[in-house]
């Protein structure tokens, strides 16, 4: 008897368990950027409440300095990552099978090798390329890597969607005088571009906290990930705020998206109900 209110209690339990293990952890984070640091300025698991003075720490030069290179290289690299990706599913979307599984399986292949097998070998090909005609490793290095890196991820996300388009509306636009230019900017895109701004935000996402492979191409230059995997000796003040910012706006966010899907149903519901009435009214 015990075992089976065991059982029922975990199955009723579960969902409540994992949202816990996902978000306590945001909690904590949240609640430790208004503790007060130590001598070194490091944050420390003893709870000892402040007046928020924490996050004037993220005016600092080693700060500001590693967050503007991120956005930087971010800014850079995400958008060239996300055209090469699209462009290249269209054009193997035309292509034949073949085509179409060795890229499927390069962009496989690209996505389980480790990170720092991938860093390793850009390094490797920058020092034997670039360096020698006078680069060095920095910035240039940095965004060529990461275009590199997120290219593959943003192919897997969209080449789905672009399995789905019909040829037909290809042809159908063709015969309605728009050119090939005129049709990939005013049918392909715009139905490509949910998946494009997935793969723009979660490419975004590797870019911005990526760490092993900036650390091997990146020279002196430090982004917002190198900078915080530096702390050895202790978890600076501003790490710790920075990442209890970034939680309040990813949940800001997900509740502004959740609030505009909530009120375009009642939208949709209402007028479907005034239609009905509509014909109710007729009919009677």
């Amino acid at each position: 008897m015990n075992n089976i209110n065991w059982l029922s209690w975990l199955r009723n339990s579960y969902i409540w368990i994992v949202l816990a293990i996902i978000y306590i952890p945001l909690i904590i984070i949240i609640l430790l950027s208004f503790t007060t640091p130590s001598i070194k300025g490091n944050i420390t698991s003893a709870f000892d409440w402040n007046d928020g003075s924490n996050y004037l720490t993220l005016t600092t030069n080693q700060f500001t300095d590693a967050l503007v290179n991120t956005i930087i290289v971010s800014i850079i690299a995400v958008p060239i990552s996300t055209i090469i990706a699209t462009m290249t599913c269209f054009g193997v979307w035309h292509a034949k099978a073949f085509y179409k599984k060795l890229m499927t399986a390069s962009a496989q292949t690209n996505m389980m090798i480790p990170d720092v097998i991938s860093g390793i070998s850009l390094a490797l090909l920058f020092a034997a390329t670039f360096i020698p005609i006078g680069f060095s490793f920095g910035f240039s290095t940095i965004i060529l890597a990461h275009i590199s890196y997120c290219t593959p991820y943003a192919i897997m996300i969209i080449y789905p969607r672009m399995l789905k388009m019909k040829k037909n509306l290809i042809l159908a636009s063709y015969d309605l005088g728009y050119t090939k230019i005129a049709t990939f900017f005013k049918i392909i895109l715009p139905y490509l571009l949910p998946s494009i701004i997935s793969a723009t935000i979660i490419v975004f996402t590797m870019s911005f906290d990526d760490f092993i492979i900036t650390k091997l191409v990146g020279g002196k230059v430090n982004t917002i990930g190198t900078e915080m995997y530096s702390m050895a000796k202790g978890i600076k003040a501003w790490a710790v705020c920075f990442g209890a910012l970034m939680v309040l706006l990813t949940i800001l966010i997900a509740a502004l998206i959740s609030a505009n899907k909530i009120i375009k149903l009642k939208l949709i519901n209402k007028q479907t109900n005034t239609r009905k009435l509509k014909i109710w009214n007729k009919q009677v």
